[in-house]
């Protein structure tokens, strides 16, 4: 069963609809789009004292403009949602909804934790439970995951690169971007793929009213893109077995996630 990934990680914001490469057709890329999205402290530290506008409904309007680039359901896309602060949780599967309208509601419901910033347990929660076939990842689709932060990791911070390198491993294609100077390049480039090149892996915003200054380029990248030569995009029982073992002998977020909560799932 082969399966081509690719990671976005995106921050988000803004109002009114972009559009991909300067028109108004949408992706017609079969996709499936694992949107991770930080939803740490730091989102709302910044709103301003006259209430004018929210940051974290900022983040919540621009999901759903990347939403309104890709035609919704079992022929275009899909799009599932998983956030971190203090831990991951995968908010709803790639195969919740099957319309545009019932999505775009949805996530306009995902609280906000307003906690730490776990990186690394977002991308294994996005890794293992998001992309996965009970999820309703499909053999044949694009894996698409948009991971979308402000800051850098500080819970596990040590796991997000082997934690990314993983995605790299599985096909996945990774861009980021990256919302304020609270988030260094080096932590963009660890988050994005080869080339790792500014405006084209991984994007930079000033703050969240200028992230539509992003979008565009951000989803016309990721309607083009092809899966990073050398990539080992099997997903066999063996080899998602392998990968999973790797992380769990390294670093401890499985193990407790499943001690403490019991919704840690094995891929397989």
């Amino acid at each position: 069963m082969i399966h081509v990934n690719y990671t976005v990680s995106v921050i988000l914001t803004g109002r009114g609809r972009p559009t991909v490469a300067g028109t108004t057709e949408q992706c017609e890329n079969l996709v499936d789009i694992c949107i991770t999205v930080d939803s740490s402290e730091s989102i709302r530290r910044g709103n301003p004292t006259d209430a004018s506008y929210d940051n974290w409904l900022l983040v919540l309007e621009f999901i759903n403009k990347i939403v309104d680039e890709f035609p919704i359901g079992d022929h275009g896309a899909r799009i599932g949602i998983v956030t971190f602060s203090n831990s991951a949780k995968l908010e709803f599967e790639l195969n919740r909804y099957s319309t545009s309208d019932q999505l775009k509601r949805a996530v306009y419901e995902i609280p906000y934790y307003n906690a730490w910033t776990n990186t690394a347990e977002g991308l294994q929660v996005t890794r293992t439970q998001c992309f996965h076939p009970m999820s309703g990842d499909r053999p044949h689709a694009q894996n698409v995951n948009i991971i979308i932060t402000d800051g850098i990791p500080n819970l596990y911070a040590d796991y997000v690169e082997p934690e990314a390198e993983t995605l790299r491993r599985q096909g996945v294609t990774m861009f980021a971007v990256g919302i304020t100077d609270a988030v260094d390049t080096e932590t963009l480039r660890i988050l994005s793929s080869p080339p790792q090149l500014e405006n084209t892996n991984y994007f930079t915003s000033p703050d969240f009213q200028s992230l539509d200054t992003v979008l565009q380029e951000l989803v016309s990248q990721t309607c083009v893109t092809q899966p990073p030569a050398g990539s080992d995009t099997h997903y066999g029982c063996s080899y998602m077995h392998d990968i999973y073992q790797d992380l769990e002998d390294t670093w401890p977020i499985g193990i407790r996630g499943y001690q403490q909560t019991g919704t840690y799932r094995r891929p397989y």
